[in-house]
């Protein structure tokens, strides 16, 4: 009988998915990139792109003699990060200068180590942060009418690491579901 009624409770979840209200494009609030300029550079590697939609760049060196160099750039639908770390001395270098919007209101976290950041909402023209060679974290609220403006540099030529991110939670709802699941399920055993 247990297993009838987790049987039940798994097939009650699969339709809510086939109904579209459990799925990622019903819930998720996610960047939408109207142009992005975006280069890595690794010694001796530089990779660039530059357009509308999501990217993804890497370039990376290592030697035993002179050291090593990584650089790295995402632009996906609930993350914007650059990073570089490099040590013995090569250049490791990622640079983002992109704008978007976001498909509805949503909170963001902007993370950053060391890099040089500006963060802007262009539809006011008011700069929300811009900071260089610092460590820290700030959340702030995305509206969906206003379009924004992220540029960030990570460069590194010593033992040493810079990132900078922008990234959208997952949403509540998906978690939600997942508790109310495990609850039921964990209540019938005891």
């Amino acid at each position: 009988m247990q297993t009838l009624t987790n049987l039940k409770k798994c097939l009650f979840g699969g339709a809510l998915v086939a109904a579209g209200l459990a799925t990622h494009e019903a819930h998720a609030q996610e960047f939408d990139f109207i142009d992005s300029s975006v280069s890595v550079h690794a010694y001796p590697y530089v990779y660039m792109y530059s357009g509308p939609g999501f990217w993804s760049l890497y370039a990376a060196y290592f030697n035993d003699t002179f050291g090593g160099a990584y650089a790295s750039a995402r632009g996906r639908p609930t993350l914007i990060e650059n990073y570089s770390a490099a040590y013995g001395g090569l250049l490791a270098e990622a640079s983002v200068d992109s704008r978007f919007t976001v498909t509805s209101n949503t909170f963001a976290t902007l993370s950053y180590n060391d890099a040089s950041l500006s963060f802007i909402d262009l539809t006011t023209g008011t700069t929300l942060l811009s900071v260089n060679n610092t460590e820290g974290s700030r959340v702030f609220e995305l509206l969906v009418e206003h379009e924004y403006q992220y540029i960030s540099t990570a460069m590194t030529t010593v033992n040493n690491h810079q990132y900078a991110s922008l990234t959208i939670p997952a949403p509540a709802s998906t978690m939600a579901f997942g508790l109310c699941g495990l609850l039921a399920s964990r209540r019938r055993r005891i």
